[in-house]
């Protein structure tokens, strides 16, 4: 049988890193520079055509703003006495302390009389004087046609506005007929308003858009859709056929610079070069890990089995790969497995089923301490890394100590094999730890250790003992108010006991008077009395933190384990509270007031039985000061029944008097003991 050839597995590495480079870097250059750049140039003239839209729009705005404005002007008695010559003064007493360009804003104004001669010309530029008078001249024959339409038609649509170019410079102008009124059908001439179409006119009125305009005399037959015009790289055009206000036909051409695609495809070349250069760092890291971690150590592994191994191998693996390196290691496994065969137990079956365990198993050598066997939930459950075999068993433990711990459980078991079992406080967890000898593959003894986390266990049965607790507190506050004891007293004595039982630092019940919330009863902890400040009372006002939380809000409590972390209370941290719990007291749904438990030493986390606990003691709370309302009030009526000068009695079924006031006494002139 022909022996085949076998193959380096680094070189077969080495060779899909390199094809698996070359297909990423083939396919990412076919996606990003042949279908990017198409899309970036064609979603750069839908935008170009967007702006080019709204341009013209912009342009079309202006000039419906010009001729209204000129249309306002020229229907208008002053305007027309004006061009008549009956009002001479129409510019300074309308536009007195300014003009009237430039309260219009406008480049220049031409008031024509009915002889289509300038009644008045005025321009915002002296330079530009000339031009306007030549423009003025070159719109005569429009003038007069403008003024005969009127005269024949009378309607308000007789008027010209649009883009008009004169000596090669484009105006914005619009013309009217200048009549004392709509019904006037006798014009007196012709206002004419208009602005130059600058750069900076053009600008102005499209401050948004950078884009470049030029109007010149139609020369070719415009396209059909206008699209835009893709000039080089770097900037995109499109030329619309308009038509000036007299007629003629206009070429309009706007352009504007290719800014998406350019700067779309320099960060498009940056990125690939990055990536590239992140593709070929990330191929020699591959690279250099996996020889570090998988190729070394495999040869490595192959040739120490083969120095232990005194057999020859007879299970092939060539069928899965042909490399030399795990030719070498098929011989060394074959070696090994003459010496595990007769094994009836399977390894692997029994490490499964110890990492199926819910419970951390470590082996530790009864001398040594080091750890020569952990189960899965062993390896991590107090170490990140995983790595504990070969360290001692107290260092995973314990990682701050530096020796076997002095009451070891190795001390006290013995070679029967019976457990010790007992609780442990492992890095803040509470652990069921059992203990037993046991003899290790080598023969040598071993310390078997079994750990389970009963944490929740252990906090459920302290969270149950605590409620308990407070059940009894408040079984003993509820029998406490039963009592004819001054009211104030049972109040002062049942916070107290709050206080002691939550081990609080001040109990405040304050009562609502006015804009403010004022101390009736105050409990200090005498245990804190060093950082303890007297809090007199405190604003109740919309905008404090207690007004805003229960009478706007609604809130049921507030609680603030950090004072500081809330700006609100910053009143509170001043004082020298950092943690604390309100409750409000509500009496027949009116505030009375608020129960606040708080704490001076420092943040504190409260739980959920302690908000529960300040609850159920305002309940209490309001319902001894409505019983004292209501006793008050009772003896209030009682007094005055008493002290009535009118008849009052009780009489009981046998007719025997149960109660006499004093009024009953007078009447009947008997006294109390007589009765």
């Amino acid at each position: 049988m022909k022996r085949q050839k076998l193959h380096s597995l680094r070189r077969y590495f080495i060779i899909l890193i390199a094809l698996s480079l070359c297909v990423f870097l083939a396919a990412f250059t076919a996606i990003f520079y042949t279908s990017l750049p198409r899309i970036l140039s064609q979603a750069e003239k839908e935008h170009f055509n967007s702006e080019v839209k709204t341009v013209l729009g912009l342009l079309e705005n202006s000039q419906e703003n010009l001729a209204a404005l000129t249309r306002d002007t020229a229907f208008w008695e002053e305007t027309y006495q004006f061009v008549q010559g009956a009002n001479p003064d129409f510019i300074e007493k309308n536009w007195y302390g300014t003009s009237l360009l430039g309260s219009f804003n406008l480049h220049f104004a031409i008031f024509k009389n009915k002889q289509s001669h300038d009644a008045y010309l005025d321009t915002a530029k002296p330079t530009e004087k000339a031009f306007v008078e030549g423009l003025s001249a070159s719109l005569d024959p429009a003038a007069a046609d403008l003024l005969a339409a009127y005269e024949n038609n009378n309607t308000d649509e007789v008027g010209m506005s649009g883009i008009y170019l004169y000596n090669s410079i484009p105006c914005i102008i619009s013309l009217m007929p200048i009549v004392s009124n709509q019904e006037d059908t006798e014009p007196g001439g012709v206002l004419v308003f208009g602005n130059v179409l600058s750069k900076d006119y053009f600008e102005s009125i499209t401050p948004d858009f950078n884009m470049e305009f030029e109007i010149y005399p139609e020369a070719s037959p415009a396209a059909g859709d206008n699209p835009a015009e893709q000039v080089g790289q770097s900037s995109l055009s499109t030329t619309i056929p308009i038509t000036d206000i007299l007629g003629n036909k206009l070429l309009i051409k706007l352009s504007s610079r290719h800014n998406i695609y350019g700067n779309a495809m320099d960060a498009v070349n940056r990125t690939c070069a990055l990536i590239v250069l992140a593709m070929l760092l990330f191929s020699a890291l591959l690279y250099v890990i996996v020889n570090r971690f998988i190729l070394r150590p495999i040869e490595m592994f192959s040739r120490d089995i083969r120095e232990i191994s005194s057999s020859e191998g007879n299970v092939d693996i060539s069928k899965y790969s042909n490399s030399i390196e795990f030719s070498r290691l098929s011989g060394a496994i074959n070696s090994m497995l003459k010496k595990i065969g007769s094994s009836k137990i399977s390894v692997e079956t029994m490490r499964r089923i110890l990492n199926a365990i819910d419970a951390a198993i470590y082996v530790s050598d009864t001398h040594s301490d080091k750890v020569l066997f952990a189960n899965d939930k062993g390896m991590n459950e107090f170490t990140t890394s995983g790595a504990v075999l070969g360290k001692k068993c107290w260092e995973v433990f314990y990682p701050n100590c530096f020796e076997r711990c002095s009451d070891c459980v190795k001390l006290n078991l013995r070679d029967t094999g019976d457990s010790i079992i007992w609780e442990a406080l492992i890095q803040g967890k509470r652990y069921r730890v059992s203990n037993s000898f046991i003899e290790w593959t080598d023969g040598s003894k071993a310390t078997l250790h079994h750990l389970v986390d009963i944490t929740a266990i252990r906090e459920a049965e302290t969270d149950l003992q605590k409620r308990l607790e407070q059940q009894e507190l408040m079984a003993a506050l509820s029998q406490s108010f039963v009592s004819d004891e001054n009211t104030s007293d049972l109040i002062m004595r049942a916070l107290q006991m709050v206080g002691e039982f939550m081990d609080a630092s001040k109990i405040v019940l304050a009562k609502r008077n006015g804009d403010w919330l004022e101390g009736t009863y105050v409990w200090d902890n005498p245990n804190h009395s060093e950082r303890l400040i007297s809090i007199e009372k405190v604003p109740f006002v919309p905008g404090a933190i207690e007004y805003d939380a229960y009478l706007t809000e609604k809130r049921h409590y507030l609680v603030a384990e950090d004072t500081s972390a809330d700006a609100k209370l910053l009143m509170a941290r001043e004082k020298g509270l950092h943690a604390l719990i309100e409750v409000p007291i509500f009496i027949d749904d009116e505030f009375w007031g608020l129960l606040g438990v708080s704490e001076v030493r420092g943040p504190r986390k409260w739980s959920a039985s302690d908000i529960q606990l300040v609850r159920l003691i305002g309940t209490v709370i309001s319902g001894v000061i409505v019983r004292d309302s209501a006793e008050q009030k009772l003896t209030h009526m009682s007094s005055i029944v008493d002290n009535s000068p009118q008849f009052i009695s009780f009489i009981n079924q046998g007719g025997i008097f149960e109660y006499l006031n004093q009024g009953a006494l007078c009447h009947l002139g008997y006294q109390p003991e007589e009765l």
